[in-house]
């Protein structure tokens, strides 16, 4: 790893809870986070936190100035990113392991405007 690039670990909370926890590369120079793990705990599952959480988590990553987040999906959790906004990257399947996906952190608009950053 080179100062370009930080990890961050992240505790996923509900309710004064520890619900999961996510690691997260930021590579600076190219404003990519590169989700290298994510994941609810077991007894936590099924409640929506998943997606509560790492919609929080990309809100954070977004207002670090960050533009791009990447993740390696297995087949079991594919249809969870893509519902959450993510695309499949066009690698050659000879060097795929894992399902690379990609998703572009649009800045939200201010209320009241009409355009995205």
């Amino acid at each position: 790893m080179n100062e370009q690039t930080l990890y961050n670990r992240y505790d996923l909370i509900s309710n004064e809870c520890l619900v999961g926890e996510a690691k997260v590369y930021c590579d600076k120079r190219s404003k990519i986070a590169y989700l290298a793990w994510f994941e609810i705990y077991y007894p936590f599952r099924g409640r929506g936190l998943g997606r509560e959480k790492y919609l929080e988590l990309e809100e954070e990553l977004r207002e670090k100035g960050l533009k791009y987040i990447r993740l390696d999906s297995s087949e079991q959790t594919t249809g969870f990113w893509r519902s959450l906004g993510f695309s499949d990257l066009n690698v050659n399947e000879s060097q795929k392991s894992s399902n690379p996906m990609i998703k572009k952190l649009v800045r939200k608009p201010r209320s009241g405007s009409n355009y995205e950053r």
